[in-house]
């Protein structure tokens, strides 16, 4: 046996090299993979714009095209035999240069609508009509693979084109009803979920409303609406002055004093040159509302009235200054307040005909000193609008001055003096359109959070043991998120009106969308 020397290297190991692997930084097969999808890309465009040509061409050659009408009714009548079917010219050019592709995928579909030229036809511009184009590309690639192999393919790509463009608009820019809307431009800036979308995800709010700690959460967002409500009416009687309320004033007490003040101000700065002088127009506006509101009254009402008239014009037909107009102003209106919130109908009469007097000051104010007139217009049109929101404030005992659409609409009401509440009763009362929004959106009530109460309640009950189980404590802390602060406020600004490009993108989505590529659907390719 020949014997075995031990090493102490391998002998093998320089006779036969081997080939060595070299470490790169990148992945070798991105760069394929990138192509692939830019090939289809530009396969799609090529396609897309083939199917344009083709269409062209069957619309010139008509029944003598692809689809043989002229010469399957020549058969039908007895002269020759039914031609074979051709593809469509669009598949014919497809064919023709290489640039099928039997599962174009996403980037291929969306390819072929942004390559026809018929998806730039009608009004809006192209960057628009493209975003909308790969929106129905994507829509009709997705209901076709959901459906792929079926009978419904077909149908289903030009369903999914349809939808696609419609609901990415929606998505773009929602579109509230009528109620939301109007709150939305009114400057209500934290309506809740169920507020935004109303319908059953309303009534959905309005169950979970009861279920602990949710419900807490739910009711907090919901009394943030409720104070933004009263600070966009507060800002709604501060614009024609040019003001807002400020960014930290509370709902409430806070809020109508600011209004209060910030009104008062703009008059304080007309007041100096102001005059109201007595004359026939002015003891006519009296009359007529002594025929009108006055006459009507018992007899000591109507003697109380003349009492109060005499008492804070004085002298009959002596010129006023303007402040002492603002005098008599403020005393009228702070007795058309007591009276009108009486029970008794009479002294009400006595308030609203104390109220009218009211107006027939600034109406003669305005017509003596046409210099400020609009001034003195933009001013009254915010204390009419202010005097409603104090109505409201005052309607419920313990509300810490925080009213609900309810309570301002009652206000509207009452402060309406045309001839039996006409204006009101036809919609057209100041500040109804709205109160009435708010009424059919926002909550009845103003909701009490009661955190730690409802919370210590429910764990009494027995019922916190559940709330332990992380899961149940994540499912909750999802089901609250929306009613934060930051989301409310983030939900509200994405409803909000808008304009430029996505208001444009959106208004175009629901339209009818982008007609000849849905219409073309994948083409059947040669030779299948």
């Amino acid at each position: 046996m020949p014997s075995l020397t031990p090493v102490d290297h391998d002998p093998f190991a320089d006779a036969t090299p081997q080939p060595g692997l070299t470490p790169v930084d990148h992945d070798p097969f991105a760069t394929a993979l990138e192509m692939s999808q830019t090939a289809k890309a530009a396969k799609g465009l090529g396609r897309g714009l083939a199917g344009f040509v083709g269409d062209l061409g069957e619309a010139t050659m008509g029944p003598f095209g692809p689809s043989q009408h002229a010469a399957n009714l020549m058969a039908d009548l007895g002269f020759g035999e039914r031609p074979k079917p051709e593809a469509p010219y669009g598949a014919q050019i497809t064919h023709a240069v290489g640039i099928e592709d039997p599962k174009p995928g996403y980037t291929g579909t969306i390819g072929e609508f942004l390559g026809n030229p018929a998806s730039y036809f009608g009004p809006g511009g192209p960057l628009r009509k493209m975003l909308l184009g790969a929106a129905s590309g994507a829509g009709s690639e997705a209901a076709g693979e959901a459906t792929e192999g079926t009978g419904l393919e077909g149908p289903a790509r030009i369903a999914g084109a349809l939808a696609a463009g419609p609901l990415a608009a929606r998505a773009l820019k929602p579109q509230l009803a009528p109620a939301q809307q109007a709150l939305a431009d009114a400057g209500v800036t934290q309506m809740t979920p169920g507020h935004v979308m109303g319908g059953f995800a309303k009534g959905l709010e309005d169950k979970f409303t009861s279920v602990p700690i949710l419900g807490d959460f739910i009711n907090s967002g919901r009394r943030r609406s409720i104070a933004s409500f009263n600070r966009a009416t507060a800002n709604q009687a501060l614009d024609p002055i040019g003001e807002t309320l400020e960014r930290g004033t509370a709902a409430g007490h806070d809020t109508i004093t600011e209004v209060h003040d910030k009104l008062s101000d703009a008059y304080d700065h007309v007041v100096p040159h102001l005059t109201l002088t007595p004359d026939q127009t002015w003891f006519t506006d009296l009359r007529n509302i002594y025929d009108r509101n006055v006459q009507m009254l018992p007899t000591d009402h109507q003697q109380q009235y003349q009492r109060i008239i005499n008492q804070e014009f004085g002298r009959p037909g002596a010129p006023l200054s303007g402040e002492q107009v603002k005098v008599i102003e403020g005393n009228l209106n702070r007795l058309a307040g007591k009276y009108g919130g009486s029970p008794d109908a009479n002294q009400q009469l006595l308030g609203e005909a104390l109220g009218n007097t009211v107006d027939a000051i600034r109406t003669n104010l305005e017509r003596q000193n046409p210099a400020f007139a609009e001034e003195l217009q933009r001013v009254n049109v915010g204390y009419a609008m202010y005097a409603r929101m104090r109505i409201a404030a005052a309607n419920r005992r313990g509300s810490e001055g925080v009213f609900t659409p309810g309570d301002l609409l009652t206000a509207v009401k009452r402060g309406d003096r045309s001839v039996a509440k006409g204006s009101f009763a036809m919609g057209n009362a100041l500040m109804q359109h709205f109160a009435e929004a708010g009424q059919k959106v926002l909550p009845s009530t103003v909701p009490d959070s009661g955190t730690p109460g409802r919370l210590m309640a429910s764990l009494a009950a027995g019922s916190g043991a559940a709330y332990v189980n992380p899961k149940i404590l994540a499912g909750v802390a999802a089901a609250s998120a929306p009613y934060l602060r930051p989301s409310m406020a983030l939900l509200n600004r994405y409803v909000r009106p808008t304009t430029g490009i996505r208001s444009d993108i959106s208004n175009m989505g629901r339209g009818v969308g982008m007609l000849r590529p849905l219409m073309q659907g994948p083409y059947p390719f040669i030779g299948q």
